[in-house]
């Protein structure tokens, strides 16, 4: 737990931000009062501010930050359940709540960062079939980014289907590179053109929100699948749900795969590591 100042509505107001298993929350006490107003308009201060213009630049400073980082935050004055996260919406942010119970939780709640640094909300996957995979530059897997691009060549082409690759460092360190670095590899040596994200952690304290929820039970309510080297692949039809997670060394083009992208009958005891 750490403090942060807060200063503004009272000269000594402090916040205090958590970090548990990856997941960062910001406790802003009198940051914000109107929640309907002020993240919209975060210029907006109320009489009651012991110094407005400051209340206004903090406020403005800490949305800003939770908004980049992606942690959540909780304050008094809003609406239960009073917690969630900040994106950006024009010249001011917008707040969206937690769902009152983990188990409402999906893949369209997740905003992540694509390998630019730009919001890529999940949210515009609805009515797709998504892969989701952990990838590296310099795994005896990273031969399989030639089968993504051709499955996303294939089965993308309509829009009913997309790939979406997060690099990924737990293993052996084989993507130390940055994002830059990750991007330039990525078109360059396999032509790749599904959507890239920025480099996380897929699994471990720093795990990324996005792979908790992937990888637990309890937060997607299907099965733990902890992610147990690059290029795992996670599978979610039209709806959100999560039909198959397939292991690291099966080829992104196994039959399994294809008959799943062809609408036909899938049995997923059927997926088998090529030799």
């Amino acid at each position: 737990m750490v403090s942060v100042p807060l200063h503004g509505h009272t000269p000594g107001q402090t916040g205090f931000l958590l970090s548990s298993g990856g997941v960062k929350l910001l406790v802003v006490a009198d940051l914000l009062h109107n929640g309907a107003v002020q993240f919209a308009r975060p210029d907006i201060s109320i009489q009651y501010d012991n110094d407005p213009k400051h209340a206004a630049e903090v406020r403005r400073k800490t949305l800003q930050r939770a908004a980049d980082e992606q942690f959540l935050i909780a304050a008094s004055h809003l609406p239960f359940p009073s917690v969630g996260t900040v994106k950006v919406d024009g010249e001011g942010f917008r707040f969206e709540p937690l769902p009152n119970n983990s188990a409402e939780m999906s893949l369209y709640d997740f905003t992540v960062k694509d390998i630019k640094g730009e919001d890529f909300p999940l949210e515009k996957l609805k009515g797709k079939k998504v892969m989701i995979v952990n990838v590296a530059s310099k795994c005896g897997l990273t031969p399989q980014y030639e089968q993504l691009q051709a499955l996303y060549t294939k089965y993308g082409a309509d829009g009913k289907f997309v790939i979406v690759g997060f690099p990924a460092n737990n293993f052996n360190a084989q993507e130390p590179g940055t994002n830059a670095e990750i991007a330039e590899f990525c078109s360059t040596r396999f032509r790749v053109t599904f959507p890239m994200m920025e480099k996380i952690s897929v699994k471990g304290d720093d795990m990324h929100p996005l792979y908790r929820y992937l990888t637990e039970k309890k937060e997607n309510g299907v099965v733990d699948a902890p992610v147990t080297w690059n290029f795992q692949k996670f599978l979610f039809d039209e709806k959100g749900n999560l039909v198959a997670v397939v292991p690291p060394k099966v080829k992104p083009d196994a039959q399994p795969i294809i008959d799943w992208l062809d609408g036909k009958p899938v049995d997923w005891n059927e997926l088998k590591v090529e030799k």
